[in-house]
């Protein structure tokens, strides 16, 4: 029921649909909350999209264990508040989008223990803090699409993340952007990184590295060990038509 004109909020009798596996009302005009029994109505939902709507409030703050989701997006909403921790609960989660709300936090640093995300967009709300790195063994192993851009972090680029990439699957990371916050420091230099261009970094006036023409004075940037991972077939990431190339390429527009 995506592009509908769908207006309102979104009717509780969703929570009525036991076997829901997909629930996609994006691209409407639906406001107020999101209702409660999104969190844990279907064990069967894998996809939740709710994306580009003038939904408000905090997310649901209670995600049950077990459940099946894999594809989460709130991008383009007006939710505030935090993260919730209970996200961890969807381990099954692939994509996770909540890029132009107005949610205020810090880094998520639990989403590193989440095994199978493969996209991650906090872009454009108005996270803060100092994103220190890996806090886990394997954090973000499988991560192809790294975005927080246009928030507020500062201190040093998380480079911790960059070299836990680089021993596991840094040729999968496609699209990395950290423009426009307050980071600081050296850009690593090969693998992946030499493939970035300036504006993954811009906006960002206390990074230095030859992405952005900008002499480091000190030693050279850390260059990153090369990856010994084996190929593998990226083409289906949730299925049922929101492959990873469909999410990138809805990603990018």
């Amino acid at each position: 029921m995506s592009n509908s004109k769908l207006t309102s909020e979104i009717s509780s009798f969703i929570c009525k649909l036991r076997f829901l596996q997909v629930l996609d009302l994006s691209n409407n005009s639906l406001s107020g909350s999101t209702p409660l029994c999104l969190r844990n109505f279907s064990n069967m939902l894998s996809v939740l999209h709710l994306g580009i709507n003038n939904l408000q409030d905090t997310i649901p703050s209670t995600f049950s264990k077990d459940n099946s989701l894999k594809y989460l997006n709130l991008n383009g909403n007006e939710l505030e508040g935090k993260i919730p921790t209970s996200i961890i609960n969807c381990t099954m989660l692939e994509v996770i989008d909540l890029g132009n709300n107005k949610i205020e936090d810090t880094f998520p640093y639990f989403l590193e223990t989440l095994p199978k995300l493969q996209i991650l967009v906090l872009k454009s709300n108005k996270l803060q803090g100092f994103v220190k790195g890996p806090t886990a063994y394997n954090s973000f192993s499988k991560l192809q699409i790294f975005d927080i851009s246009d928030n507020n972090f500062n201190r040093p680029l998380p480079t911790g993340y960059f070299n836990s990439l680089a021993l596991e699957a840094l040729t999968f990371l496609a699209i990395l952007s950290v423009s426009r916050n307050q980071l600081e420091g050296l850009i690593p230099s090969g693998e992946q990184f030499n493939t970035f261009n300036a504006s993954s970094f811009e906006g960002n006036l206390g990074l230095c590295g030859f992405q952005v023409l900008k002499e480091c004075y000190c030693d050279e940037a850390p260059s990153l060990q090369p990856s010994s991972v084996n190929e593998r077939d990226d083409s289906t990431l949730v299925g049922d038509g929101f492959g990873w190339k469909a999410v990138t390429i809805r990603y990018g527009c």
